[in-house]
């Protein structure tokens, strides 16, 4: 193998960690969205709701082709063309205060992992801080083995981005693992069958998704919940 290969394949193996990681993250929020349908309902209070601003700096060579907002600030340089964009993302954050079998659980809606923190408009973000309230009541679904895991509602779920993240996963993650490994299953099994193996591994790869996803919703839905 020429450097020049070996240098592509080391860059598709750096792809494919970033690709794989969306992959799971896809994966777990179907997961939590066919789990939670078996998990107990609980009455929970809301202690405090804030807004929570992130801000990020990238560098552009034309300021004059950055989309304009209220949420971004734009630095041109002296000396030409290009400059800075300041962009604020804004989320709302809700801690609510629940019961689950004789423990108390304070828990915020961004504490789990799979937790929507973009994509919110200011004014999405100001309607779900109306709702959520301080002191009101809402009814919330919660993973009696991972109280952190709290589901509010559909519209508090980011469901909507979970297919495009799942395809983006499989292209940017398993593909390219695959292709990344296949000089090596092709060494190994020869180049005709090494072609079928590179598919089945690929095909066997995505297949674990629905499979891991069904077996955790079967398996929440068919258990007990645990005494806490």
């Amino acid at each position: 193998m020429e450097a020049e290969d070996v240098i592509v394949h080391l860059f598709l193996l750096a792809v494919s960690a970033g690709g794989l990681a969306l992959f799971w993250f896809a994966t777990e929020k179907l997961r939590v969205l066919f789990s939670s349908r078996a998990w107990p309902r609980v009455e929970a209070v809301v202690t405090s709701a804030r807004l929570v601003e992130t801000t990020s700096t990238r560098r552009v060579s034309d300021t004059s082709q950055v989309h304009r907002g209220p949420d971004v600030e734009v630095s041109h340089d002296a000396w030409g063309a290009g400059g800075s964009v300041k962009t604020t993302s804004v989320a709302p954050q809700v801690h609510f205060r629940f019961k689950l079998g004789e423990e108390h659980h304070v828990v915020s809606n961004q504490d789990a992992g799979w937790s929507q923190r973009f994509a919110y408009s200011r004014a999405s973000a100001a309607a779900t801080l109306q709702r959520f309230a301080p002191r009101s009541t809402h009814v919330l679904r919660v993973n009696p083995r991972a109280p952190k895991e709290v589901f509010v509602g559909a519209g508090q779920f980011p469901w909507i981005w979970t297919p495009i993240e799942w395809v983006l996963g499989f292209f940017l993650g398993v593909a390219a693992f695959v292709a990344a490994i296949k000089p090596l299953i092709l060494l190994a099994v020869g180049d005709e069958a090494g072609h079928v193996t590179s598919q089945k591994l690929m095909v066997g790869l995505a297949c674990l998704s629905p499979i891991y996803v069904v077996a955790r919703a079967a398996l929440d839905a068919i258990r007990p919940a645990p005494l806490r």
